[in-house]
């Protein structure tokens, strides 16, 4: 009997503490009610974000892939969502922004996966009633690791709940407090990720990690090539990632791994850092030997000066700056005349145009070079695919009144080439 009382008032004391959070942040409602004020608030909720500078951006699985996308427009219960894809590189970093371009997706809001909708709420930005509310919600839906993501973050912007959010968490998870900060850092998206936990479950987290940090850290030597005593420019194998992401990567293995057996170990950091002065020599060596290769170009020595880009490229293959170089060597080597019909050099025409190919791999939505790829692949012979890039030019400039003169001159251009290929 005394053990039952005591589970009761433990059962009554878990609700007591629940009903705390609730109370102080959104009076008088339940958490039924929090749920149903969320699923009647969403359409709104995105209206006003849809105004926002920042648009709501959602992560879907497409097949094995995950496409990432930004809400577009809006109709009723349902939003559009375009696909986003990579336009700018931003040096301070190392990431590449982002936008929309493409295909485009439509969900009824509730359609979409709860996770992905609840944690567009952002503690930093939004009052702590929503930030509850989203919580509330979204472990009503199973999801208790992201309603601890919002309330962690809900605490660190307002400590005076902090033991609310706590009180609430263990009551929701069965743990027992005090909880500690959990910091999880991604290395691919540079996403900062914040937990409440009980200590035992850290510990967990971080024997996981532990096997992570091992993993990583071969691929990340994997990503360079796997040599790092050759002398820079003279690589073994070029890398598979652009080298500036790579040594950003590499800069920030210990903050991803802190805590990890693996990142306490003074030879394992040794190798990062190796890795590190390795792939900053290559950058070095293509930014040096970048100035001779213009000086070829001024010189006009113009084959030498794009072989030299060629060269450079093998170094850092997936650096859209470097193609371009590369691509323009090419297109100047190639000596183009007659609109594009002929080439001095028809092999260099080619090799720019499929260079500039490589470009619009990574920046799909850049227009321009869809006419550079249909000059250099027109003078190289290939017709049919410089045809291709001319129409496409066309057909994102169709029946448009907003065009900006950049546009309208691309467009102009493309024009003329598609009547020289008649």
């Amino acid at each position: 009997m005394t053990r039952t009382v005591a589970l009761l008032a433990l059962a009554l004391l878990a609700a007591q503490l629940q009903a705390n959070l609730i109370e102080k942040t959104c009076p008088g409602k339940s958490e039924a009610q929090l749920a149903t004020d969320f699923e009647a608030g969403i359409g709104g909720f995105l209206d006003k974000r849809l105004k926002e500078p920042v648009k709501p951006r959602i992560a879907v699985a497409q097949g094995k892939a995950t496409v990432q996308l930004e809400l577009v427009s809006l109709k009723d219960d349902t939003g559009t969502w375009q696909e986003l894809v990579q336009y700018a590189w931003f040096k301070e970093t190392s990431l590449y922004a982002m936008k929309p371009y493409g295909k485009t997706y439509t969900y009824k809001h509730l359609d979409i996966a709860p996770t992905q909708l609840a944690l567009l709420y952002e503690p930093k930005y939004r009052l702590p009633a929503d930030i509850v509310t989203a919580a509330v919600w979204v472990a009503s839906k199973g999801d208790l690791d992201a309603a601890n993501q919002l309330l962690a973050g809900l605490a660190a912007v307002k400590p005076d709940l902090r033991g609310d959010v706590e009180a609430w968490l263990c009551a929701r998870n069965s743990w027992t407090a005090p909880l500690v900060d959990f910091a999880a850092h991604d290395l691919a998206t540079q996403v900062d990720v914040f937990r409440l936990l009980p200590k035992s479950q850290v510990d967990e987290r971080l024997k996981l990690l532990e096997k992570e940090a091992k993993d990583a850290f071969k691929e990340l030597e994997t990503q360079q090539g796997g040599d790092i005593k050759s002398k820079p420019g003279a690589r073994k194998k070029p890398p598979t990632l652009r080298l500036e992401i790579l040594v950003s990567r590499c800069e920030r293995f210990g903050k991803a791994y802190a805590g990890t057996p693996y990142v306490a170990n003074k030879k394992n950091m040794e190798k990062v850092e190796k890795l590190i002065e390795v792939i900053k020599a290559d950058l070095e060596f293509v930014e040096n030997e970048g100035f001779k290769a213009d000086r070829l170009g001024i010189e006009n020595k113009l084959g030498e000066c794009a072989q030299a880009w060629d060269n450079l490229l093998r170094i850092d293959p997936l650096n859209p700056d470097l193609i371009t170089k590369a691509a323009e060597a090419w297109a100047k080597a190639a000596e183009i005349t007659d609109g594009g019909k002929k080439a001095v050099n028809p092999k260099a025409a080619l090799r720019a145009g499929n260079l500039y190919e490589e470009v619009l791999a990574i920046f799909p939505a850049a227009l321009g070079f869809h006419n550079h790829a249909g000059l250099t692949l027109m003078a190289g012979g290939e017709s049919k695919r410089a045809k291709e890039h001319f129409e496409e030019v066309i057909r994102r400039t169709d029946n448009r009144t907003d065009l900006a003169d950049n546009e309208k001159s691309n467009r102009e251009f493309a024009e003329r080439q598609l009547k020289l290929l008649k």
